[in-house]
């Protein structure tokens, strides 16, 4: 029986569960959290765990901390490329 690639792929999709959506669970505030008690306090992934645990009650796994930095990395790169951008073209303005 020949069964094409394709049609394995269309029967393998699905939609995800309620609630196990693509995606961080954690909002802003956690993200600016973690990112500034982990590079201004130099807290570590095992601590910052246990941290959240302990004083605001939220489980947080060390890998999940270390891909919330990812992300935050990630948009404080492109941020940094669109202000590099903006400076190279001169169309800073700081006398307003």
């Amino acid at each position: 029986m020949v069964v094409s690639v394709l049609a394995v792929r269309l029967s393998m999709l699905h939609r995800d569960p309620l609630g196990m959506e693509p995606g961080s669970p954690f909002g802003s505030s956690i993200q600016s959290l973690v990112t500034y008690l982990r590079y201004t306090h130099a807290i570590s992934y095992e601590r910052l765990s246990s941290i959240f645990g302990e004083v605001f009650g939220l489980k947080i796994s060390e890998g999940a901390i270390a891909n919330l930095l990812a992300k935050v990395k990630t948009s404080l790169d492109d941020l940094c490329n669109s202000n590099t951008t903006t400076a190279a073209a001169g169309k800073i303005n700081l006398f307003r």
